[in-house]
């Protein structure tokens, strides 16, 4: 599937599709790359920022955690199925960022305060992790994140929301993200 397919979907199919989600489990993630494509920004902000990343998940004990990696952008080809990524790197290592835990939805919301957004039973991604500085802004930031088909953890589909005070605002920000590739080893021990 072409990722550059979802760009024509309007914010109220994306969060149609978000509440109609199927079920994902941490444990369905773990071990993979994910390749991904911000959705619902003005194409000026994309220039500033990213429009294609990828999404790493390995397992952390019984737990699941994740961090983003950036990647050199391009065209729209780089949302293809059998895209060549380049991961973009920082001292001679892939350059990776906003660092998350990875919780079962329901478990995380019986915990913190309750989504406003109608959301199908997936995970969230709580940006709440050590190895991003207490004062990086991403710690602020929670994904909801759903499978896009039953019984299939290979596309997902995301949103980015800002929790302050317990209340989690939207940014506008969605995301798909298709299963790419397994997990290299040497990344799988975060």
């Amino acid at each position: 599937m072409n990722l550059a397919e979802f760009r024509s979907w309007s914010k109220p199919q994306l969060a149609d599709a978000l509440a109609a989600g199927h079920a994902l489990a941490p444990g369905d993630l773990a071990g993979w790359q994910y390749q991904g494509i911000s959705l619902g920004l003005p194409r000026w902000v994309e220039r500033l920022t990213w429009s294609v990343f990828v999404k790493a998940f390995a397992a952390d004990g019984d737990r699941v955690v994740g961090w983003n990696v950036r990647i050199v952008q391009g065209d729209d080809r780089l949302l293809e199925a059998d895209a060549q990524l380049v991961l973009r790197s920082r001292a001679g290592k892939p350059w990776e960022f906003g660092h998350f835990h990875v919780t079962q939805l329901d478990e995380w919301q019986r915990t913190r305060a309750r989504l406003r957004r109608p959301c199908g039973p997936g995970v969230m991604l709580d940006y709440v992790h050590p190895r991003n500085a207490a004062v990086d802004p991403t710690r602020l930031v929670r994904d909801p994140l759903v499978a896009l088909r039953p019984n299939d953890p290979t596309l997902l589909l995301g949103v980015s929301l800002v929790e302050v005070a317990g209340r989690h605002w939207p940014t506008g920000s969605w995301f798909v993200l298709q299963r790419w590739r397994p997990l290299p080893p040497h990344c799988s021990d975060p």
